[in-house]
């Protein structure tokens, strides 16, 4: 893959709006208190106790994600 088509799924604002969609619902995955990831601005919903074991698994899927869809773009 050439580095103009990367910025280009980068820059892209319908790919973003798809990849935060997926950081959405492997969070609901995860972190099943959450029901969103967008800023509420109150305490009680923007900030919560997070183990450590959920952060790995967190960044795991994220991972993975990146992963899966840098191959999509190669094939």
């Amino acid at each position: 893959m050439n580095k103009e088509k990367i910025m280009e799924q980068i820059i892209n604002p319908n790919t973003l709006n798809e990849t935060e969609k997926k950081f959405e619902k492997i969070c609901k995955d995860v972190l099943y208190e959450f029901e969103t990831l967008e800023t509420r601005h109150h305490d009680d919903l923007d900030f919560k106790d997070i183990s450590v074991w959920s952060i790995r698994e967190l960044m795991q899927k994220a991972y993975d994600l990146g992963k899966e869809d840098t191959l999509k773009g190669i094939k």
